[in-house]
């Protein structure tokens, strides 16, 4: 069964939770001085956020996956292709919020193995 991929990083099997919540067109509306509307409109070119999350008992990860995560969204600027499991691929770059690991069990010591929820914010560029 295919996975979600982040460059060469497989990615559990999380959901897209925001893919209906973009509109691909900017709007705005200003009054003139008469007072008519004003609209004007255009294709948005990038920005579209995409969240993926799993849950505490769906699509679990690692702490090492996690660890990569971080290293990755740790470089300003780095593009990434985010493929996901339906074959749709994105160029997406890591949002300011860009990942929330929850560590299923609490530890004074982690271990690379042990498991953590995952949410990943990206916007496409």
């Amino acid at each position: 069964m295919p996975s979600h991929t982040l460059d060469s990083l497989t990615l559990p099997d999380l959901v897209w939770l925001d893919e209906h919540d973009w509109r691909p067109v900017a709007q705005t509306e200003t009054r003139s001085l008469s007072g008519a509307l004003i609209v004007e409109t255009g294709t948005m070119t990038g920005g579209r956020p995409i969240t993926l999350a799993g849950a505490d008992n769906y699509a679990l990860t690692t702490r090492s996956v996690v660890d990569q995560l971080r290293a990755m969204a740790a470089e300003p600027g780095r593009v990434l292709h985010l493929t996901l499991a339906d074959g749709r691929a994105f160029d997406v770059l890591f949002a300011a919020d860009g990942i929330q690991a929850r560590p299923l069990r609490l530890r004074v010591a982690y271990q690379a193995t042990d498991p953590y929820s995952l949410t990943l914010n990206f916007r496409t560029v």
